[in-house]
C-alpha cells in the first residue's frame, strides 16, 4: 500500500512504478522469499495494478484516498462529483449523467415483477419508487445518504 501513496502522471507510469517497486521491495528485503515465490509476487502486482486502475485516475487527479467513494453514489456524491451539469467545455458540453455510460442494467424490479433483458440489450434505470424522473436531475445521495449515517 505504501507505493500507492505516490502520485503518478499517467496510469502507465503507475504500473511501471508498482511493478518495479514491489519487485525491488521483495528482492532487497526478502530475497529468499522472492526467489521461491516470484509467481505469487507477480500475481500480487497484477492485483495491485488492477485495483489501481479501478480507483485512480491520474489525468483527473482522482486517487483512491481523495474521496470517500469513487464509484458509489448512494452514501456520497460518488460519480456525481463529475457527472453533473457543472463542468462544461468552452462549447457547453457536459459529462453525461446517463447511468448506462458505466452500468449495463439487464434486470431490475421487485421479486415477482422483474424486468429482464439479455446481456446485449440494456434497460434504462427505473427508480423503484415513482419519483417522476427526479432521479435524472438529482444526486442519489441527496435522498439516500441518510441511510448510511
Amino acid at each position: 500500500m505504501e507505493i500507492l501513496k505516490n502520485s503518478f502522471g499517467t496510469s502507465d507510469s503507475a504500473y511501471l512504478a508498482i511493478s518495479n517497486g514491489i519487485t525491488a521491495f521483495y528482492k532487497e528485503s526478502y530475497p529468499a522469499y522472492y526467489a521461491s515465490n516470484k509467481a505469487l509476487i507477480d500475481q500480487a502486482i497484477l492485483g495491485i495494478e488492477d485495483g489501481y486502475s479501478k480507483n485512480t485516475f491520474p489525468l483527473m487527479k482522482v486517487s483512491y484516498d481523495k474521496y470517500p467513494d469513487h464509484i458509489g453514489h448512494l452514501e456520497s456524491r460518488g460519480c456525481f462529483r463529475c457527472h453533473n451539469d457543472k463542468f462544461k467545455t468552452p462549447t457547453g458540453r457536459v459529462i453525461t449523467r446517463d447511468c448506462n455510460l458505466c452500468h449495463t442494467i439487464i434486470g431490475q424490479g421487485k421479486p415477482g415483477s422483474m424486468q429482464m433483458v439479455n446481456a446485449i440489450e440494456m434497460l434504462e434505470f427505473m427508480h423503484p419508487v415513482d419519483i417522476k424522473g427526479v432521479w435524472k436531475t438529482s444526486d442519489c445521495s441527496e435522498c439516500h445518504s441518510a441511510l448510511f449515517q
